[in-house]
C-alpha cells in the first residue's frame, strides 16, 4: 500500500481524534486491520473505504490522498486508485455527502451541508410567522432553543458512543422539555428536578463505552 495513502489514513484518525480500536468497533473490522492500514500493509476493502469516508466527512477521491495530489504516486498493492475511483465513479455522490439537504430549484439540482443549511433564518421565520398569524410570540420562543440541538447534534451511527454522548446537548434538551412543559402544562414544579438527571447522564456517558 502506498506510504502516503497510509499516512493520510493515521492522520484522518488522529484529526478525529478516535483511537484505532474505536475506529474498529465503528466500522466493524479488527484493530489489527486497522493497524495494518495505518502502516501501510494492506489496503480497506470497499466496504470499509466507504465508511471511512463516510466516518470523516471526506470524499472517496480525497481519503486516500492529501488535496495537493500533483506528482503523487496513486498505485496500491492490491489495484490503483484511479481503478477504484473509477469503479464507484457513478454511486460515490451517494456517500460522500450523506448529511447534505438536496434540492430541486427550477430544474436545477441544489446541494448544501447540514451545516450551511440556514437553519436559524427557517426558525427565525416560523416564529414570526406563528406570531403575526396566531398570535403565538409566547411561547413561540422556544423555537430558538432547537438552534443549538441542531448544530451539536453528534452523529450516533458513525462516532463511539461515549464521544457521541459526550457532545450530544442534553442540558439544552432537558431546558426545552422543561420550559415547554412549564409554559404548556404550567408544570413548573416538581419537574424542575429533571435537571438533576444532568449530572447523572455526564457520568454514564463517561463509562458508556467501558467494558
Amino acid at each position: 500500500m502506498n506510504d502516503r495513502a497510509a499516512a493520510r489514513l493515521t492522520a484522518l484518525r488522529s484529526e478525529h481524534g478516535y483511537t484505532r480500536d474505536e475506529l474498529a468497533a465503528m466500522l466493524d473490522v479488527p484493530a489489527s486491520a486497522v493497524e495494518a492500514w495505518e502502516s501501510g500493509v494492506d489496503l480497506p476493502n470497499t466496504p470499509s473505504l466507504i465508511k471511512l469516508a463516510k466516518v470523516y466527512r471526506v470524499s472517496l477521491d480525497s481519503l486516500l490522498l492529501d488535496e495537493d495530489t500533483d506528482g503523487v504516486d496513486t498505485s496500491c498493492a492490491s489495484g490503483t486508485y484511479a481503478e477504484f475511483a473509477e469503479e464507484f465513479a457513478g454511486s460515490k455522490e451517494e456517500f460522500d455527502h450523506t448529511d447534505d439537504y438536496h434540492f430541486r430549484i427550477g430544474g436545477t439540482n441544489v446541494r448544501i451541508s447540514r451545516v450551511q443549511f440556514p437553519y436559524p433564518i427557517i426558525v427565525t421565520a416560523a416564529y414570526l410567522a406563528a406570531g403575526f398569524l396566531f398570535n403565538w410570540w409566547h411561547p413561540g420562543w422556544l423555537l430558538f432553543l432547537t438552534i443549538p440541538l441542531y448544530y451539536t447534534m453528534p452523529d450516533f451511527e458513525h462516532e463511539p458512543l461515549r464521544s457521541a454522548l459526550l457532545k450530544f446537548p442534553y442540558p439544552v434538551l432537558i431546558t426545552l422539555v422543561y420550559l415547554s412543559m412549564g409554559c404548556f402544562l404550567n408544570w413548573w414544579h416538581p419537574w424542575w428536578l429533571m435537571f438533576l438527571t444532568i449530572p447523572l447522564y455526564y457520568i454514564f456517558a463517561t463509562h458508556a463505552d467501558r467494558a
